[in-house]
């Protein structure tokens, strides 16, 4: 384990996303080893919506609190909420070819003996965070669903990747 690397340990699917984070050069190692992340909202994986969000408080690079969206599940579910993509290291603008790029190559993926999962993000300040999640009568949590299921387009695609379906499951004797 290096400065900028960890070893991620847990549910298999997680350790594969940092891995894959890892290997694309996105800092998460900056949040784990600072221990500045906080953990505000989660909408559990459900059969029925098909993905799992986290929202995670930290500092960008300027040292100002943001808000972290972190989304991963089916790709046919979490492209659709993708308007741009991680490409170099900035947000680009994700078009109707691409998406239907992405879930060619899913389709590709899907025919093999994999679990296929995508990525994505949004990135707020805490005061959007604020105003949009943590008002009413719901949990922050709540307000987080109904948003993903309402503005379905505003996240920054991230990938999707194909996990061997063996390597995602503990070995039981």
């Amino acid at each position: 384990m290096g400065e900028t690397t960890f070893e991620a340990v847990g549910n298999p699917t997680d350790v594969a996303f940092f891995k894959f984070l890892q290997d694309n050069e996105i800092p998460i190692h900056l949040n784990i080893q600072e221990k500045l992340a906080n953990v505000l909202a989660t909408v559990p994986f459900s059969s029925s919506a098909k993905f799992m969000a986290t929202a995670v408080k930290t500092r960008d690079f300027q040292g100002e609190e943001i808000v972290t969206l972190y989304v991963k599940g089916a790709p046919e579910v979490v492209v659709k909420m993708c308007n741009s993509k991680l490409y170099n290291g900035e947000n680009a603008q994700l078009n109707k070819n691409e998406h239907n790029e992405i879930l060619g190559i899913v389709k590709t993926l899907a025919q093999q003996p994999l679990r296929v999962i995508t990525f994505a993000f949004l990135q707020m300040d805490m005061v959007s965070w604020k105003n949009n999640f943590e008002r009413g009568g719901n949990s922050a949590s709540e307000a987080l669903q109904s948003s993903l299921f309402k503005n379905s387009s505003s996240l920054c695609y991230i990938g999707t990747f194909g996990l061997d379906r063996k390597s995602t499951r503990l070995n039981s004797s």
